[in-house]
């Protein structure tokens, strides 16, 4: 987008955040976040001595400080969140914009859609429009040219989840299966998370690879483009789908 490019020409990292991660988003975040503890307040017997009855409501500012403070833990591994508050020499760090007992507060509250009226017969419920939201933004600040490549990737997860995948050849090998469509260089244009083998049902086309291509392609194609996969993906099938909507396949097999 040559527009983005010469308004972000000397842009920080956080204005490229925020281009991905936008204001609206956050003020989602907040406003669910706010709901859920509201809701938490008045439906539980609460103990006297519950953090929860400190809680008071959060905002865009805070909300950005605390993912902030999730970023920086994923750059600096330490074994458990408490000790990023830690007065130690050997964990000391510069946690001092939020405290301990706020951030876990957060973390426990966090929340991205109003669960009384959510569809529950959708395993991502619980994410709301979030990862339609920010596929949104990257698609606004990247267009794909010509070659599109569709592959699946793996975030690492280990606790207790009905669609937790083991791939073996994966440096993480438990975790959450994501197909992702990818134009140069790495960068991410749609995503589709793999909810289990029941959910397959939905798909309209035979095959699930052929059907996961041709969800995630669906506004890229019918314009010459070339769609790149590996051998999960690569099918006749496949093949004939995309040349009857004017796209090309290079697979392996």
């Amino acid at each position: 987008n040559p527009d983005l490019i010469e308004t972000l020409q000397n842009g920080t990292p956080l204005d490229f955040f925020q281009c991905i991660v936008s204001n609206d988003i956050i003020h989602k975040i907040v406003t669910e976040t706010n709901r859920y503890a509201g809701q938490q307040l008045r439906s539980k017997t609460i103990s006297p001595h519950a953090r929860i009855n400190k809680w008071y409501d959060t905002n865009e500012l805070e909300m950005k400080q605390f993912f902030g403070i999730l970023i920086w833990t994923g750059l600096v591994s330490l074994p458990s969140y408490h000790l990023y508050w830690s007065t130690s020499n050997i964990f000391q760090t510069q946690f001092g914009i939020m405290s301990r007992n706020r951030f876990e507060s957060l973390m426990k509250m966090l929340h991205f859609s109003d669960n009384t009226c959510a569809d529950t017969s959708n395993r991502l419920y619980k994410l709301g429009t979030l990862i339609d939201d920010i596929m949104m933004n990257s698609n606004l600040c990247m267009q794909p040219k010509q070659n599109l490549c569709i592959d699946e990737s793996i975030v690492k997860f280990m606790s207790r989840l009905a669609f937790k995948q083991y791939i073996q050849n994966k440096r993480d090998r438990f975790g959450i299966k994501e197909f992702k469509l990818c134009i140069s260089f790495c960068y991410t244009i749609a995503m589709r998370v793999y909810c289990g083998k029941e959910v397959d049902n939905m798909l309209n086309v035979g095959n699930v690879g052929s059907s996961v291509v041709m969800e995630l392609a669906e506004p890229y194609l019918d314009n010459g483009r070339t769609v790149y996969v590996d051998n999960w993906y690569s099918s006749v099938e496949l093949a004939e789908l995309l040349q009857a909507r004017n796209t090309y396949l290079v697979g392996t097999l």
